[in-house]
């Protein structure tokens, strides 16, 4: 598409954008992917692709105009970054920080658990409706640390922010502030592409009242039907309970139940912690059977794989401290330093 004429046959050969962007391909600044972006197959909006070509002097500007008009598109077009990867970043209200931190995507997860549930995460988040996940689980078993993981993939095409409602609680003082503040974070998130994520979301219908504001769950209700917002909450089935009970709520939401990691899952996170240690060694992979049997039998108040990284991070700081030292004394030091 290197002239106007190009531009003018592709708005007559297409019937919609999907059409227009399966016409294009990928362009040396943008990669185009049709797979999260199937559902407006059929869907008439050639309006938006005749505005964006009014002004686009090449493929480039025209797809830049694209993102630009509609947030939902970034579903399928992704700009490069130098080494051809996808960009994540965009123009960020500094004020932001006051309300929480968005995910580092610099991270690399040697461990390959929970990749089915890093797949589910992508297929709700690209539902028709139904969209906005809530993964429940006791605490311990990994909630934050799959968003987390998931944010750092390719699957991910928004950065996600983390809402951190005690800091934004603890910096209000006046009525109705609080909800103002909420509905600021929900209004950036959908100006500025990102998806929202919330440790203990529960947490919303606990605020805002007693604040002498509304309840905080009533006021993400009518976003959860805007098709460009997203959130992602994490909470416990005890207060999923809380949540579910509004119709509200289970119309739009949908849930994801961890399971507890397998054996071999562990097993896996134990080998990748002694292969990233500079204390531990090879010979500490036989100790595996020996310390889950020591976490099962006297930490029963904490979750897998919580307890078995806590352990391994006490061991490991234990050893560089006091080399030499047997098992049976670590152990009994865990327990009587950590757990009375």
């Amino acid at each position: 598409m290197n002239s106007n004429h190009d531009l003018i046959t592709l708005i007559s050969e297409s019937r919609n954008l999907y059409d227009a962007l399966n016409t294009i391909g990928s362009t040396d600044q943008y990669d185009i992917s049709l797979k999260s972006f199937s559902r407006h197959r059929n869907i008439d909006d050639r309006s938006k692709l005749v505005t964006a070509i009014a002004s686009a002097k090449d493929e480039n500007d025209f797809l830049k105009n694209l993102l630009e008009m509609d947030a939902d598109i970034s579903r399928a077009i992704r700009p490069k970054t130098a080494m051809g990867q996808f960009s994540k970043k965009f123009r960020i209200d500094s004020s932001l920080k006051n309300y929480g931190n968005f995910i580092p995507i610099d991270k690399e997860y040697s461990d390959d658990n929970r990749e089915a549930e890093i797949n589910e995460i992508q297929i709700i988040l690209n539902k028709r409706s139904k969209n906005n996940l809530i993964i429940c689980a006791e605490s311990g078993t990994g909630k934050t640390y799959l968003v987390e993981k998931y944010a750092n993939t390719d699957l991910c095409t928004t950065r996600i922010f983390s809402i951190d409602l005690p800091k934004i609680i603890s910096g209000t003082k006046y009525r109705g502030e609080l909800e103002s503040k909420i509905i600021d974070i929900f209004d950036k998130s959908i100006e500025n592409n990102f998806t929202l994520f919330m440790d203990e979301i529960h947490m919303l219908g606990n605020t805002g009242s007693a604040e002498g504001g509304t309840n905080l769950l009533d006021t993400l209700k009518p976003y959860l039907t805007n098709p460009n917002f997203r959130m992602i909450g994490a909470t416990t089935p005890t207060e999923l309970s809380y949540i579910t009970a509004d119709s509200a709520f289970s119309r739009r939401f949908s849930v994801m139940r961890l399971k507890n990691l397998s054996k071999d899952q562990l097993y896996s996170i134990f080998v990748n912690f002694i292969e990233s240690s500079d204390i531990l060694d090879a010979s500490s992979l036989s100790r595996f059977q020996k310390i889950l049997d020591f976490l099962d039998n006297k930490i029963d108040n904490v979750n897998y794989p919580e307890k078995l990284i806590d352990f391994l991070e006490y061991y490991e700081s234990y050893s560089k401290l006091f080399s030499g030292k047997s098992d049976v004394t670590i152990f009994n030091k865990y327990i009587d330093h950590r757990f009375e």
